[in-house]
């Protein structure tokens, strides 16, 4: 062998040596997706043994997660001889999803044609898991683990944009415990915490999977009825409340609430509706709680 030859050989070698060790998980495939090259990355973590990979079709990650318009994008990209950058929700051998910071690059032959692929992917799977639990926490109360004020205002305002569009109704609730202060001296705040956990599977439990249910202050949960008129809207409140009154929560606390109902009218604000549903919620507590009022 030539000293050139030599040089050739260590090169080859070195650059083997790096894709076996690299963290990265590297695969490389023919024109047809027919996995050729997989490094120890890649079987460490999606799981499969070498002989599992090679010879068989890059599909064996799939997942599922991704709709067919992502797979023709990404074919369309690196069949016309470009890069590719994306996530990847790749599927392990043992069900569990790996997300992966996904480069696809063409290999061209010396005419030019594209004879290889080579995928190299980071796994993201600890950031992305971690940036929903983040945005979970936005948006979802940490008592009672249903929404909270923040998205439940987000909610109203997709509901008025969308009223304005399709001109559906919609009406809101808004369910208050009565003297909850009573509750957390007579009690303690832990039962109070259990009072306010258990309202909301009440509520959550009586209401539409097509509704939205949020906590909207301290003891106070409003509810979105989706294409609901005024009297189905109240009909759905005095299910409520006859259902607080007549139970025990956890066979020791005895609750009602008073709940407020209001539907939307064209032209009014989130605002504006919010302040309405409170003046019904206001006027039940005047009639002497345990009521339910509609304006």
């Amino acid at each position: 062998m030539s000293n050139e030859e030599s040089q050739k050989q260590k090169k080859t070698d070195l650059l083997v040596q790096a894709l076996k060790q690299m963290d990265d998980m590297v695969f490389i495939t023919d024109i047809n997706s027919v996995i050729i090259y997989a490094n120890d990355s890649l079987i460490r973590k999606l799981g499969y043994a070498q002989d599992e990979l090679i010879g068989h079709k890059a599909n064996i990650f799939k997942s599922d997660k991704h709709t067919t318009k992502f797979y023709k994008n990404l074919w369309e990209t690196i069949l016309s001889g470009k890069n590719y950058h994306g996530v990847m929700i790749n599927k392990t051998k043992n069900g569990k999803l790996l997300y992966a910071d996904l480069n696809i690059t063409p290999l061209f032959d010396k005419n030019k044609n594209i004879q290889n692929f080579v995928a190299m992917s980071t796994d993201i799977t600890n950031r992305i898991l971690m940036e929903k639990k983040l945005k979970k926490l936005t948006i979802i109360d940490s008592l009672t683990g249903i929404y909270n004020r923040y998205k439940m205002e987000k909610e109203l305002n997709r509901q008025i944009a969308r009223h304005q569009r399709y001109k559906e109704p919609f009406c809101m609730l808004i369910v208050d415990i009565d003297d909850f202060k009573g509750v957390n001296e007579s009690y303690g705040y832990d039962a109070g915490d259990r009072v306010l956990i258990t309202l909301s599977q009440l509520i959550s439990n009586n209401i539409r999977t097509t509704d939205i249910v949020g906590r909207w202050g301290d003891e106070e949960f409003v509810v979105i009825l989706d294409y609901v008129e005024r009297d189905n809207a109240s009909a759905v409140a005095q299910k409520i409340r006859q259902i607080v009154d007549s139970n025990m929560i956890d066979g020791k606390y005895k609750i009602t609430v008073s709940v407020g109902v209001t539907q939307y009218k064209e032209g009014e604000t989130g605002e504006g509706l919010v302040k309405k549903m409170g003046g019904a919620l206001h006027e039940a507590k005047k009639r002497g709680r345990n009521k339910v009022v509609v304006v």
